[in-house]
């Protein structure tokens, strides 16, 4: 910007300012622009993270392991077989149960930065006042390991991709 002639000891003062005031400017948009890279970044992978891929596929559980008390596997609905998969961004999934009943699981969960899946199957409870199973998955060594939890823990299962 061109100053004036008229006062050179003010244009000597003011001149320096301007173009200290134009780097601030510029290294200030250039720190806003690196943030807003970190950021993109940062969310891009936590996209990856919680979108579900990981356990996308077709299950079948393999073993069922009773808590203590015993015999909570045959009261408590399990998903024998089930398949998960990518529907419009989310993840969504149905089963067949030990008795051959076939539902679409009512909720499908990807939480803890992507590492962990809930479950919850269709139907109710045989008792209003009952919790309804939640099954907390994880996949370790390639295998979906399930706790099934209502008022407590009641049995896990582990699930191998078919």
């Amino acid at each position: 910007m061109p100053w004036p002639r008229k006062e050179p000891q003010l244009q000597l003062i003011l001149e320096p300012l301007a173009v200290e005031r134009q780097n601030r400017s510029t290294d200030t948009m250039a720190r806003v622009a690196s943030k807003a890279t970190v950021a993109a970044l940062l969310v891009g992978s936590f996209a990856r993270l919680a979108s579900g891929d990981d356990f996308t596929g077709t299950w079948e559980v393999t073993k069922v392991l009773e808590g203590k008390p015993a015999g909570w596997s045959s009261e408590i609905k399990y998903p024998k077989r089930m398949t998960l998969e990518m529907r419009e961004a989310r993840l969504t999934g149905h089963y067949t149960d030990q008795w051959g009943h076939a539902g679409e699981f009512e909720l499908v969960a990807v939480i803890n930065g992507g590492r962990d899946l809930l479950l919850v199957h269709s139907g109710g409870t045989k008792e209003p006042e009952s919790f309804s199973p939640i099954h907390h998955v994880k996949l370790v060594k390639g295998k979906l390991h399930g706790v099934v939890t209502s008022q407590e823990k009641l049995f896990e299962w582990v699930a191998e991709r078919r």
